[in-house]
């Protein structure tokens, strides 16, 4: 729905397809590597809980449909009596059902990283970049373009890649105020034993709810069987709210058991899930904790990716806006493509990820009217 509103019908189409592309070339490379991060493949539901979500849920379907996107994969449940018995969520009001995936990204973000390392990548951690200036006659070597400043000392090269999100704007001025760090919480929950066993979860949800917000709820089915709780509640609202009153938390990522958030994931389950009270709550039962990760906004709701206008040589791939999984499979090679001197149309991209001038003078004059309100 928001990218329908951010960037048209004809480029939303494009960024779900490259979603779903993105998600096939992901499953594909864990799947051929053997990679052990809990990945799970399954029916992934959505549902509307009220009559205007729903309404609006199926109007976008039909909208992404006259477009051209391909629906024959997905299952539509209008008849709130079959979505509540298919998602097991009371007052469901309409359901979609497709293929989807989930996997433990840390996990997976270990393989790439040690994959890298064995193929020559050179790994330096706890070192912070402080900034980038272009390479002086005296700093040149070779062909270097650029010193990339650190706390450990000064690294000349030809091309630099930002792939930084959220933390670009510290050490790369331009990008103040038009990628926003966000601190994002998730939950995790023990599920009681009305939802363990044979009842367990077998689906992953993106529940809308009723004042536009979603909740996203993934279980854990391939490991310990603990239900992830995120998306944008109205516990994570609550603390939108807060942080604007302290801009200056932007990057703290020690949020842990914030009351409203637990309050919020406590309620869900309790008066949503069919049976989630049926029996008496064991001990460790339940919501258990949690924690916040750092998440970067950018003005328009899309990433950025090439080169930044003016820097010949600095490269760009952030702003991923919380979906940096479901995108960075497809995003990463485009930019590889794009720094050897092929064209956009070769990346597969759409076309409101590319930065170029005319994206970057538009977001700076968001930029500044915002700033000015």
């Amino acid at each position: 729905m928001k990218y329908q509103k951010l960037c048209g019908t004809e480029q939303a189409l494009k960024v779900f397809e490259n979603e779903r592309h993105t998600w096939s070339a992901l499953n594909k490379y864990v799947e051929e590597n053997k990679v052990d991060c809990d990945l799970w493949t399954g029916e992934t539901y959505n549902v509307a809980m009220s009559p205007q979500v729903a309404e609006l849920a199926h109007e976008v379907f039909l909208s992404y449909q006259s477009a051209g996107g391909k629906t024959d994969h997905i299952t539509v449940m209008r008849d709130p009596v079959t979505a509540e018995k298919m998602s097991r969520i009371n007052g469901a009001q309409s359901c979609y059902a497709w293929q989807a995936s989930t996997l433990q990204p840390r996990k997976l973000t270990g393989h790439l990283m040690r994959e890298a390392i064995s193929k020559g990548a050179n790994l330096q951690t706890h070192t912070t970049v402080t900034s980038v200036s272009a390479a002086g006659p005296g700093q040149q070597k070779r062909d270097a373009r650029w010193i990339v400043h650190t706390s450990r000392g000064n690294i000349a090269c030809r091309d630099v890649v930002h792939a930084s999100n959220a933390y670009l704007p510290a050490y790369l001025p331009l990008f103040r105020n038009l990628v926003q760090p966000v601190p994002y919480t998730c939950s995790k929950v023990v599920p009681p034993r009305s939802f363990s066993g044979l009842k367990a979860l077998r689906n992953s949800y993106g529940v809308l709810l009723r004042d536009g917000s979603l909740i996203s709820i993934n279980p854990r089915s391939t490991s310990d069987g603990a239900i992830m709780f995120g998306g944008d509640n109205v516990g994570q609202q609550a603390l939108d709210k807060w942080m604007l009153e302290h801009p200056e938390e932007c990057t703290n990522d020690g949020f842990a058991n914030l009351p409203a958030v637990a309050v919020a994931v406590e309620e869900f389950t309790t008066n949503h899930f069919q049976g989630w009270t049926a029996t008496p709550r064991g001990v460790g039962e339940g919501f258990d904790y949690s924690w916040s990760g750092i998440i970067g906004r950018t003005l328009d709701g899309v990433p950025m990716v090439g080169e930044i206008p003016g820097m010949k040589g600095q490269w760009i791939c952030a702003g991923h806006c919380g979906h940096g999984m479901a995108r960075i499979f497809t995003a990463g090679p485009g930019l590889v493509k794009l720094m050897n001197d092929e064209t956009w149309e070769t990346t597969g991209l759409p076309e409101v990820y590319r930065l170029d001038e005319q994206r970057l003078q538009k977001l700076q004059r968001e930029s500044g009217e915002a700033s000015a309100k």
